[in-house]
C-alpha cells in the first residue's frame, strides 16, 4: 500500500464506520455538491454530496477510485450510492469501492437505482466476496429521507422486450465448472482456500432493464442561530430557558414576562433543492422533459425553486430547442451544471506531472498526454471566442459557455473536475479546487532535483550511442503500450493491470484491462487515436478472475460498440462470463460480434481448440501461433504467449509466484512481460499472496533463457521507483530487465534503451526511494 493510501486509510478510519454508530441529533451546518469526473470520454462522471456527517454518490463510474484516493475523499462517511441508470459509465467504479467499503470497516451501503443496478454487483460473485459488507437495495417506489436527505424518486420507463441469450454465453457447460477438475491440479493448495472459490450461480435470464432513474433532493430544514446577545438584554438567563428557544419554544421568564422564539431566532434556512437527471438520448427526452413531476418547480414561482440541476445529458439533447425550453421554465435563479463529452479539464494531477517527469528521461516511450494537449488547445479557443462584449460582467467560469444557452438566459457551467455548488451556506458555483497544470513550472522544479541535470546528459549521451548501435533495426511496430503497471488497487501514479499490444498498424489486443483501461488509452493517445485502436481491437486476453485485471472489459466493450462491429475474440476464463453475460442482457448488449475462447482451450501442448477455431484466432492478430499455460496465483489463472509470424514470441504471465508451467511457456521467448509485486526482502509477504518478487521475474527470464524482460504490476508502495536490489548484492544481470510505468509506449526493437534509464531514474526519484528504504530498515529488512 502506497504512503497516500496508507494516510488516506487512517484518515477516513477515524470516521465512524455505520450508522449505527453516528449520532442522529445533530445540525447540519453545509452541504455542497462537488463534481468528481467532468464526464468527458477520457474522465468518468460521478457527484458528491458533501454534508457534516454523510457523504453521498451520484453515479459511480470507472476511475473513481483512484480519485477518491489523490483527493482524500472520505468515502467511508457513504452510506447512500444513487444510480441514474445501469450503464456501466454509472456503475463501472461499484465493484472497486464496493471492496474498498468492505476494506475499511464499512458494514452497510444502500443502492438507490432502477432495475437491474443491484443485479450488476451480484453478478460479481464469480470473482468477488464481499462477506463483509451488505448491498442492500432501496425501494425507488418511495421517498428516501434521512435527518439530511428526502430524495423523490423519478423513476422513467420505456416498453419491455424480452432478451435472447447471447450465443457466447448459451454453448458454455458452466455446470461443471469445479476446482477438482483436471485443469486446476496444478495450482498451489494455498490458492485453492475456501476465499478464492468460484461460484457456479448462473444468473436467469430476464427482459431488458429499460429504466430512468431521476433524482429530486432537498437537504433537510436548518433552524435559525440563537442570538444569545439578544436573550441576555431580554433578561433570559443562561440554561434551560435558552435551550428551549433554540428549539423553537417560547418561554415565561420568573417575573411573567413572555419571551417569543421568533424573536431570537434568525431566519430558518427551509433547505435548499437540487436535481441529478441524466437524459440518455433524444429518444427518452420528451418522457424526461413532459414529466409532471417537475411541473411544481417550474414557471409559476409558486414552488420550491431548484438550486442547481446536474445534467449527465450529452450535448445532442442539450442542443435541442425543446430540451433549451424544459431548461428555461426552472426560471433564472436554477443553475443548470453540464456534465458531458464537450468539458475539458484534468481530474487529477499526479498522472500529468509524473508523465512530463519521465518525458525528460525519452520523449518518445513516454511522450506527454494527448488529452492534456486537447484540453490546453480547448481552453485556448473558449478564450478567444468568448473575449466579446456578450462575456462582459460575465464571471470567468461563466466565459466558457455555448452561446446558445446565454440567448436562453440560462445559468449554465460545463463542469470541471472538482467543481463545487455551494447548497449551505448559499455561495453558489466555486472553482478554487480546479486542477491547474503548468508544465514548465514543474519541469523546473524537477531540474532542481540534486543531480539530475547531469544523470540526464549522461543519460542522453548513452541512448544515442545504443540508438546508434540498433542501427536499421528500429520499427514501429510491434508496439507496447502500458496502461496500468500497479497492483491491486489504483493508485493518484499506477492504475491496475492493462497492455495494449499493437501488432501492427490495422491489429491490436489487450492484455488484460483494469479498471479505467479505456481512460487511460484515451490519456495516452487522443479520442481519434483511441478510436482507431477500437477498430483494431482483435482480441481482449484476461488472464485470471481477480477484479484488478478485468474490470475495464465490459467499459471497452462498449466504447468498441459505439465505434465499429468488427469482431473480437475474449480470450478468458469462462468463469467469468456471467457477469458479462448479465450485464449485456440486462443492461447494454455488448456481446455482439464476440466470440469466446477459453484460457483452458489453448493450454501449451493440451490445446482443445478446434483447428478452424484457431485459425481463425492467428489470422486476427496475424499470429503463428498462440497458447495459455496454468500459473500459480489462484484458480484459473494462466499466462499467454504469443507467437508472431516472422517467430518472435511475447510471453505474459499475469499474476503468478515462480512456476514450471510459466518457465515452460516462456522459453526463449523475445520478450517476456512479468509481475514484480514485491521488492526481493519481502519474498515471503509475495508468496502469501501469490505474487513474484523482482528477482524472481528475473530469475524465470534467465532459466526461460528470454531476450528481454519488462517487469509490471509492481506493489502500490513502489509507485514512483520499485526497488531493484544492487548488482553485487542480488546476482542479477539488468543489461536485459526494464521497469515499467503507466503511459509508457515502446516498440519490441526500443526494448534495449530501457536498462539505460533506472539510474537516472534512482536520481529523479531519490526522495522517494529513500522513504521506501527507511520503511524497509524500520521492518528490519
Amino acid at each position: 500500500m502506497s504512503e497516500d493510501v496508507k494516510l488516506h486509510v487512517q484518515e477516513v478510519q477515524k470516521q465512524p464506520q455505520n450508522s449505527k454508530t453516528r449520532p442522529v441529533n445533530y445540525t447540519h451546518t453545509y452541504a455542497y455538491i462537488q463534481i468528481f469526473g467532468h464526464g468527458s470520454r477520457g474522465e468518468t462522471r460521478s457527484i458528491f454530496l458533501h454534508t457534516d456527517h454523510r457523504n453521498y454518490l451520484f453515479n459511480c463510474g470507472e476511475g473513481i477510485q483512484r480519485l477518491v484516493f489523490e483527493h482524500r475523499v472520505k468515502l467511508t462517511k457513504i452510506e447512500n450510492i444513487f444510480i441514474t441508470r445501469p450503464t456501466w459509465r454509472n456503475i463501472g467504479g461499484l465493484p472497486g469501492v464496493a471492496l474498498y467499503f468492505q476494506d475499511n470497516g464499512v458494514s452497510s451501503v444502500q443502492l438507490h437505482g432502477p432495475e437491474g443496478s443491484m443485479g450488476v454487483m451480484e453478478s460479481t460473485e464469480n470473482f468477488m466476496t464481499l462477506n463483509d459488507l451488505t448491498l442492500k437495495s432501496a425501494d425507488v417506489s418511495k421517498t428516501y429521507k434521512d435527518p439530511i436527505l428526502t430524495v423523490n424518486y423519478v423513476l422513467i420507463s420505456k416498453s419491455r422486450k424480452e432478451i435472447e441469450c447471447d450465443d457466447v454465453y448459451s454453448d458454455l457447460p458452466l455446470e461443471n465448472i469445479s476446482l477438482n477438475d483436471n485443469q486446476t491440479r496444478s495450482v498451489s493448495e494455498t490458492s485453492c482456500s475456501p476465499e478464492n472459490k468460484v461460484k457456479e450461480k448462473e444468473p436467469e435470464t430476464k427482459s431488458k432493464t429499460t429504466d430512468l432513474l431521476i433524482f429530486i433532493c432537498k437537504i433537510e430544514k436548518k433552524l435559525g442561530h440563537l442570538d444569545v446577545q439578544k436573550c441576555r438584554d431580554l433578561g433570559v438567563p443562561s440554561g434551560p430557558l435558552m435551550g428551549k428557544l433554540k428549539a423553537g419554544e417560547d418561554v415565561i421568564l420568573a417575573d411573567g414576562t413572555v419571551i417569543h422564539s421568533k424573536d431570537v431566532i434568525g431566519e430558518n434556512d427551509e433547505g435548499p433543492l437540487f436535481i441529478v437527471l441524466e437524459c440518455p438520448d433524444e429518444e427518452w427526452m420528451d418522457l424526461v422533459i413532459k414529466n409532471q413531476a417537475f411541473e411544481k418547480y417550474q414557471n409559476s414561482g409558486i414552488g420550491e425553486k431548484i438550486a442547481c440541476i446536474a445534467h449527465l445529458t450529452p450535448e445532442k439533447v442539450l442542443n435541442n430547442p425543446k430540451y433549451k425550453e424544459w431548461m428555461q421554465k426552472f426560471g433564472p435563479d436554477t443553475t443548470h451544471l453540464i456534465i458531458n463529452e464537450l468539458n475539458t479539464g484534468y481530474s487529477g494531477r499526479a498522472v500529468y506531472e509524473m508523465q512530463h517527469q519521465l518525458n525528460l528521461i525519452h520523449p518518445k516511450i513516454f511522450p506527454l498526454l494527448q488529452d492534456q494537449q486537447k484540453h490546453m488547445h480547448l481552453e485556448l479557443h473558449h478564450e478567444n471566442k468568448f473575449s466579446t462584449d456578450e462575456t462582459e460582467g460575465k464571471k470567468p467560469e461563466e466565459k466558457d459557455l455555448d452561446a446558445s444557452f446565454l440567448r436562453h438566459n440560462l445559468k449554465v457551467r460545463r463542469c470541471k473536475s472538482l467543481d463545487i455548488f455551494h447548497l449551505r451556506p448559499k455561495k453558489g458555483l466555486t472553482t478554487e479546487k480546479n486542477i491547474k497544470i503548468n508544465p514548465n513550472v514543474h519541469n523546473q522544479d524537477t531540474m532542481k532535483i540534486d543531480g539530475l541535470a547531469d544523470s540526464l546528459a549522461e543519460l542522453q549521451t548513452e541512448i544515442s550511442a545504443k540508438t546508434k548501435d540498433l542501427g536499421d533495426n528500429i520499427e514501429e511496430f510491434p508496439k507496447i503500450h502500458m496502461l496500468g503497471t500497479g497492483s491491486c488497487i489504483p493508485n493518484k501514479i499506477r492504475n491496475v493491470t492493462g497492455i495494449l499490444f499493437e501488432i501492427d498498424e490495422e491489429r491490436s489486443m489487450l492484455l488484460d484491462c483494469g479498471e479505467s483501461t479505456f481512460h487511460q488509452i484515451v490519456r495516452l493517445l487522443g479520442e481519434t487515436q483511441a478510436n482507431k485502436v477500437l477498430r483494431s481491437l482483435k482480441a481482449i486476453y484476461v488472464s485470471h478472475l481477480h477484479a484488478d485485471h478485468h474490470l475495464g472489459l465490459i467499459g471497452i466493450l462498449e466504447e468498441k460498440k459505439m465505434v465499429t462491429n468488427n469482431p473480437i475474440f475474449l480470450i478468458m476464463p469462462q468463469q467469468l462470463m456471467p457477469f458479462v453475460h448479465y450485464y449485456s442482457t440486462r443492461c447494454n448488449k455488448i456481446l455482439d460480434n464476440c466470440e469466446l475462447v477459453c484460457n483452458s482451450d489453448i493450454l501449451l501442448d493440451h490445446s482443445s481448440l478446434t483447428p478452424t477455431k484457431l485459425k481463425l484466432v492467428l489470422d486476427a492478430l496475424n499470429l503463428s501461433e498462440i497458447s495459455t499455460a496454468l500459473v500459480v496465483h489462484c484458480p484459473f489463472a494462466y499466462a499467454i504467449a504469443l507467437t508472431l509470424t516472422d517467430g518472435r514470441k511475447i510471453c505474459y504471465s499475469g499474476d503468478s509466484m515462480p512456476c514450471d508451467g510459466l518457465q515452460k511457456l516462456a522459453h526463449h521467448s523475445f520478450l517476456l512481460i512479468h509481475e514484480a509485486t514485491m521488492e526481493d526482502a519481502l519474498e515471503s509477504e509475495a508468496v502469501a499472496r501469490g505474487h513474484s518478487t523482482i528477482s524472481q521475474a528475473i530469475n524465470t527470464g534467465v532459466k526461460a533463457k528470454v531476450n528481454f524482460t519488462l517487469l509490471t504490476h509492481f506493489s502500490q508502495r513502489y509507485a514512483k521507483l520499485p526497488l531493484l536490489t544492487d548488482t553485487e548484492e542480488s546476482g542479477n544481470d539488468y543489461s536485459n530487465v526494464g521497469v515499467a510505468y503507466d503511459l509508457m509506449s515502446i516498440s519490441l526493437s526500443k526494448l534495449p534503451l530501457l536498462p539505460l534509464f533506472y539510474k537516472t531514474l534512482k536520481v529523479m526519484f531519490n526522495e522517494f526511494r529513500e522513504e521506501v528504504c527507511k520503511k524497509a530498515i524500520k521492518r528490519g529488512d
